[in-house]
């Protein structure tokens, strides 16, 4: 999910299309998830489950790079917004399907259903929106496909900026929330005379639901402030 987007995007940048990556990437998520839910080890499983993720994560950057080709830059906030409200609304009613169910094969097989289905929307309903700009010479470009071409944008200070500070807030945030988690449940645990319950991180929480809206507010206040 965080290294096939990259490929995914570099294609269809050098070959000007979207809707064929599109075609593509959902057909490898399909046969993946079809041998994920035939699968008779666990290893077999655990090499699908990657290649369905590096079909799966098209949606990514294809699905960002549509918006940009069919919206004006004035309207795609809001088009953003739609597209990765749909994009997460998925893993939120999906979250606990897994644990309510005796065989994880029929979540396998409903995907790769529901994916096949995609598939023919696509097919039938989504053109090719990629913008394709003819060079002043009338000559295509004839340059080798780069998988990595776009981490060339990592040059641009900007890009480096938002890319660090996510990368870098995620992963701290990670690691001391773990450990603040753990404190946290010892605390309860012990408060309750060694009872514990799974609701008990819950308690953990509270520091990041304060800290996530206030630092939206400072940032936003840095932003329109002018010094």
């Amino acid at each position: 999910m965080g290294i096939a987007p990259i490929v995914w995007a570099a294609y269809s940048d050098e070959f000007a299309t979207r809707r064929k990556v599109y075609l593509v990437s959902i057909t490898v998520f399909i046969i993946s998830t079809i041998i994920c839910a035939v699968a008779g080890n666990i290893w077999l499983l655990l090499v699908m489950r990657v290649v369905q993720a590096c079909g799966l994560s098209a949606v990514l950057s294809i699905g960002a790079g549509i918006i940009s080709d069919i919206y004006v830059s004035t309207k795609r906030g809001h088009a953003y917004g739609l597209f990765y409200l749909a994009y997460w609304f998925g893993p939120f009613l999906g979250s606990d399907y897994p644990y309510r169910v005796s065989r994880l094969e029929m979540m396998f097989w409903f995907l790769a259903i529901y994916d096949s289905i995609v598939f023919l929307i696509i097919i039938f309903f989504l053109p090719e929106t990629f913008r394709t700009v003819s060079s002043p010479t009338g000559n295509s470009s004839t340059t080798r496909f780069n998988p990595i071409a776009p981490l060339k944008l990592l040059r641009h200070p900007n890009v480096i900026l938002v890319i660090i500070y996510t990368t870098v807030g995620c992963a701290f945030g990670s690691l001391l929330g773990g450990k603040y988690s753990d404190f946290v449940l010892r605390k309860k645990k012990a408060e309750k005379g060694g009872f514990s319950n799974p609701e008990m991180r819950i308690h953990s929480a509270w520091g990041g639901a304060l800290l996530v809206p206030s630092s939206y507010l400072i940032y936003g206040w840095f932003i329109g402030k002018e010094f």
